[in-house]
């Protein structure tokens, strides 16, 4: 599931959207200040429009500043960079942190699991296993039950392009017969692959199958689980492995904004509500695709406290082609034209669809990059709402 952008005309530049991706995923270009040894304040800088300096800037400039440093320094300036406001710049801070041998980067990539940017948490997947093959193997049994759908899908792809490769660990079959009553077909069937390869069973299934031959394959895997011998010899630690969300929240920065019915809306006008800003464009195919799971989730939470605000990027008809075009589409919450300081103080957004929660208390609890499901905006809306 690798990164695709795709260019639509827009004058002389137009937008880039947003697909699926999984690594590092890097948004902006970073300009970084002169300073003494050691990481000092990062100040970036937003890609031009048709993203031609490539998504792997910040990456590119951190690990280039990093290589001056002596090892210590090195280690702890990623360790900084790890803490920064920027989700870009913490994402851009794994790689080279996945290869200092040392106790202090591998808890830390570990904890970035559970950072609130979407792209933090994938580096995090990404570079745990190649640091502690163990703690990692135990962090991709997590990513199969997270609550994140594009995580889900993104491990038990590679666990499963790994099969082929290599025998799969086997204290991961607790698990993997969990993951089998996953909502998602595609992680269900790529699951019974994986299983296949594990055991030999040659249970195909195919991810055209009609949902009643692909259940009456996932029960004959449990019923073979449910006699396999092996079930009582797993360690306890991989017997139930615990999903790890994201903990990591950081103050959302003010904005302000007139929607289409003229009205103003800011955090501070919001302030109490659970807030979801999704930075989208009515000509991005990727940001349709969300808008139906957008409209269901405006129908199950707007009375309990969730205000949806769209915020339409080059929309080269103003307010009344955003308005006419989300007639036409169904939407039902709140929609405004961006604003340059809004879309600075976010992360220098250029490309769309990006999702952004806000809490009550007016910080930021998720930030997802690229379209997400129902159920992912759900776990998260409900998380943010208990506490």
């Amino acid at each position: 599931m690798r990164e695709m952008q795709t260019q639509y005309e827009s004058g002389e530049s137009g937008p880039v959207t947003k697909r699926r991706r999984y690594g590092v995923g890097i948004l902006i270009a970073l300009a970084l200040m002169a300073g003494a040894v050691g990481l000092r304040r990062w100040h970036d800088q937003p890609l031009p429009p048709d993203g031609k300096d490539g998504d792997d800037a910040i990456a590119v400039a951190l690990e280039a500043r990093v290589e001056k440093l002596a090892p210590m320094e090195r280690l702890q300036a990623l360790l900084k960079a790890l803490q920064d406001p920027n989700p870009n710049v913490r994402a851009a801070a794994i790689e080279p942190l996945s290869k200092i041998h040392a106790p202090s980067a591998v808890d830390s990539v570990e904890a970035a699991f559970q950072d609130s940017g979407s792209t933090v948490r994938e580096a995090a997947l990404e570079a745990l296993p190649q640091m502690d093959k163990t703690r990692g193997l135990q962090l991709e049994l997590a990513a199969l039950v997270d609550a994140d759908l594009w995580i889900r899908e993104s491990v038990v792809s590679r666990l499963d392009a790994e099969a082929y490769r290599s025998p799969t660990d086997p204290r991961a079959l607790p698990t993997l017969i969990r993951t089998l009553d996953d909502s998602s077909p595609v992680v269900q069937v790529t699951t019974m692959s994986i299983l296949r390869h594990m055991t030999g069973n040659d249970w195909r299934c195919s991810s055209l199958a009609k949902p009643d031959v692909r259940q009456a394959l996932v029960q004959r895997w449990k019923q073979w689980w449910a006699g396999d011998s092996r079930r009582a010899t797993f360690p306890a630690a991989f017997n139930f492995i615990a999903p790890r969300p994201s903990v990591r929240t950081d103050p959302a920065p003010d904005f302000q904004l007139i929607d289409t019915d003229g009205k103003s809306v800011s955090l501070a006008s919001e302030r109490g509500k659970v807030i979801l800003l999704n930075f989208w464009g009515t000509w991005c195919p990727p940001c349709q695709k969300e808008i139906p799971d957008l409209i269901r989730l405006d129908a199950a939470y707007r009375s309990k406290g969730l205000e949806i605000v769209g915020v339409a990027l080059s929309e080269k008809n103003g307010v009344d082609g955003l308005r006419k075009s989300c007639a036409e589409r169904g939407i039902t919450y709140r929609q405004a034209l961006a604003v340059n300081e809004m879309l600075d103080a976010y992360g220098h957004i250029e490309e769309v669809p990006i999702s952004v929660l806000i809490d009550a208390q007016g910080r930021i609890r998720n930030r997802w990059e690229g379209e997400r499901d129902f159920g992912t905006f759900q776990a998260a809306v409900e998380r943010a709402m208990q506490n």
